[in-house]
């Protein structure tokens, strides 16, 4: 009812509100390294993820009509999907079921999708990420570390209470 409707809001709340603290930090750049990265990395990400998915939904589909049959991990493209995913990911609990019907097909089925997905594709991911990841770091290395720059805003608060410097607001009054 209305408390798992709240509890559905909560939870995409707390979420939208990471993602715009994550924004914050573009004020400072040793801290916006990994938002630049995804940034800039967009648009090669969005072209491999194309042919990521084509592939990854080939063998979702694949692995309907080899296993669905007889696997309940693979009797519909949802949870096709989800078996997929988590075999990509180092789940090997089905090896000994895939292949009790063909263990030909399903053993091409299975190492074909981990050298093609885990090894090759995740690899590309990691390859995309790290080369825009390098040259955001080396950007990012020329300038103040946070603790640098927290420093001088504390050395700047001293210097305004003792008179040294001027604050924002007594420098725009001076100025009229």
């Amino acid at each position: 009812g209305s408390l798992d409707a709240m509890r559905l809001y909560y939870s995409w709340y707390t979420l939208l509100i990471s993602m715009a603290f994550l924004e914050s930090f573009a004020a400072q750049p040793r801290l916006a390294v990994v938002t630049d990265t995804i940034y800039h990395a967009g648009t090669d990400l969005f072209h491999f993820m194309v042919v990521l998915l084509i592939v990854f939904i080939s063998y979702c589909i694949a692995g309907m009509f080899l296993f669905g049959r007889r696997l309940w991990q693979f009797s519909s493209m949802q949870y096709s999907i989800s078996t997929c995913f988590r075999i990509m990911l180092g789940d090997d609990t089905l090896w000994n079921d895939l292949g009790k019907e063909h263990p030909a097909t399903a053993g091409l089925w299975f190492w074909s999708f981990m050298i093609l997905m885990t090894l090759v594709m995740l690899n590309m991911l990691m390859a995309i990420i790290m080369d825009v990841y390098t040259a955001v770091k080396a950007d990012a290395a020329n300038h103040a570390t946070i603790w640098a720059q927290v420093g001088q805003m504390i050395k700047e608060r001293i210097d305004r209470m003792q008179g040294k410097r001027l604050s924002t607001l007594q420098l725009i009054q001076r100025i009229h």
